[in-house]
């Protein structure tokens, strides 16, 4: 068992030095477009609905 455990630690350390940010850097452009999508698909939402929502006293519902 401590022969298996030492293997195991070695692969561990072995994975801990491996770069991790070719893979990081690549995402990066991906999820700046996708956040300019939403951003602007939420423009586009908030453009054509101006109203606020009403509750039943008729003040501002008010959301997260």
């Amino acid at each position: 068992m401590e022969a298996a455990a030492t293997t195991m630690l070695e692969r561990h350390r072995a994975n801990d030095t491996a770069d991790v940010e070719p893979t990081l850097a690549a995402k990066t452009p991906q999820r700046h477009e996708r956040l300019m999508r939403d951003a602007e698909q939420l423009c586009e939402w908030l453009a054509t609905h101006p109203e606020d929502r009403r509750g039943a006293t008729g003040a501002v519902r008010k959301s997260n």
